[in-house]
């Protein structure tokens, strides 16, 4: 007991730490100075290489041998005391680092967006398809994570310089820090928000299935991944993204090939992060979704679509192409059809399209931080709805979603169908397979002709494209 009073008052007096179990723990467990055990032969050492310590507001650090305190006066307006002898800067002038992410547009806030420093202040390679989130405890010198309206504050950091990097889901872009000295540092919006091309950082590589009856790419080119003209359609050949022919439309050159093509070419498919699959579609003339499967009759179309997403592949499809999530993956979304409950044996071809035409739907916002985002953007209403519009006659009606395995519910609603009137029915849903994500809405994303601002709907699409990227916290093997 004598002993472990001697060395606590030595700690005190002379370091100003206060002992754990062992004398003068540092937080990273390095010890300050000689512990008097008799049973360690410390020779001539006085300290441990890499501790400080602060007497009379100066700063030392342990030499690399641990023979000698050496004088290190504190950069900039940074100070030291005996209780916490690194340098750090006063209450009274904190150095903290503020900017805030908006999409590639430069105009809508980014929720969520992961900000932080990478360990050894490098930036780590893009992560391959089924990594799993890092844990930020162990990895990050520091982070945090934006607000709803895209806001991030981060206190503490060290001087220097070193790269700030910027995440969400399969964006990265990276800003350059120079940190000299204690103070507020507010960072351009024009260096933080999303990259728009490769040239400013890394953006998923996107595929598009065009369909008649929504069109999907036309959100992608408003939240900045291509230019658009006053009316609010894209400006052709601006795009970060490849168009293909799924509607037997007239674009020429636009198109990087025909849809089926794609869907048969697993080498191809695979390059892509993300495949959008609009309502409607022909392929090469053939009408496939009334009365039979056309190419999702194929076992190897199916294979394809569903080792695309086992891979890590994001596959997004809207109201009538729910054949290509149902006929590939049909365990985890329960559709109006010919078989009940969660089963690996998929609808009847079409069984699904009994929606009313012409409702307008209030749908119900289930996730908390959609609904916060929805609110800052301005479109979210007091009771927690967003209007959706635009059904058109024969819908795909979802009956459940598997909540109990990887799936989620975002938005339901009351709806009208052929067999029922204002039932309470999922509209947008995800589940995860292997380590990608499939994302089905029940009504089209774009419900009208185009115009410049984005609906209440489409923003919803707005943030779960970058939602969907997001790493997955637990890789599901099936």
């Amino acid at each position: 007991m004598r002993l472990i009073m001697i060395c606590l008052i030595f700690c005190i007096v002379e370091f100003g730490c206060a002992p754990e179990q062992e004398c003068c723990q540092e937080e990273d467990g390095g010890q300050l100075d000689i512990k008097p055990d008799k049973e360690k032969d410390l020779g001539e050492r006085v300290c441990m290489p890499g501790t400080e310590r602060c007497r009379d507001g100066i700063h030392y650090r342990c030499s690399e041998d641990g023979s000698s305190w050496i004088e290190e006066p504190c950069p900039g307006s940074t100070t030291c005391t005996a209780s916490e002898p690194r340098c750090h800067c006063p209450d009274d002038n904190p150095l903290i680092v503020r900017g805030r992410v908006k999409f590639p547009n430069g105009l809508d806030p980014v929720s969520k967006a992961l900000v932080y420093v990478y360990k050894d202040f490098t930036i780590p390679p893009r992560p391959g398809r089924c990594v799993e989130c890092v844990d930020p405890n162990v990895e990050y010198v520091a982070y945090t994570f934006t607000e709803p309206d895209g806001s991030f504050e981060l206190k503490d950091l060290p001087f220097g310089s070193y790269p700030l990097i910027i995440e969400k889901g399969l964006f990265r872009r990276v800003v350059d820090l120079n940190i000299t000295d204690c103070g507020i540092y507010e960072l351009p919006e024009e260096d933080t928000r999303l990259p728009k091309d490769y040239s400013e950082g890394d953006i998923p590589k996107i595929a598009v299935i065009t369909g008649y009856w929504d069109h999907m790419e036309e959100v992608l080119a408003k939240i900045g991944l291509a230019e658009v003209d006053s009316s609010g359609h894209i400006v052709w050949g601006t795009q970060k993204f490849d168009l293909y022919n799924g509607e037997s439309s007239e674009r020429g050159s636009v198109f990087s090939g025909n849809a089926e093509d794609l869907l048969r070419d697993y080498g191809r498919l695979i390059t892509y992060d993300i495949v959008f699959i609009n309502c409607g579609n022909y392929i090469e003339d053939e009408l496939y979704f009334w009365g039979t499967g056309g190419i999702l009759e194929d076992p190897q179309i199916q294979e394809n679509i569903r080792n695309y997403v086992k891979e890590g592949g994001r596959l997004y499809v809207t109201d009538l192409s729910y054949d290509f999530e149902e006929h590939a993956l049909p365990k985890w979304i329960d559709f109006e059809g010919s078989i009940d409950g969660f089963v690996d044996t998929p609808e009847d071809f079409d069984a699904a399209q009994v929606g009313v035409e012409g409702i307008t739907v209030q749908g119900i916002i289930l996730d908390q931080d959609l609904s916060h985002w929805l609110n800052v953007i301005g479109v979210l209403q007091p009771d927690n709805t967003v209007p959706i519009r635009g059904f058109l006659e024969g819908w795909a009606v979802m009956k459940a979603v598997d909540t109990d395995d990887t799936g989620k519910v975002w938005v339901q609603g009351e709806v009208d169908y052929y067999y029922g009137s204002g039932e309470l029915r999922p509209l947008t849903a995800t589940f995860e397979y292997g380590c990608g994500r499939v994302l089905y809405t029940s009504y089209h994303t774009v419900p009208e002709e185009t115009s410049p601002e984005l609906t209440p709907q489409e923003r919803i699409l707005e943030y779960l494209i970058l939602e969907i990227g997001v790493c997955l916290e637990e890789i599901n093997v099936y």
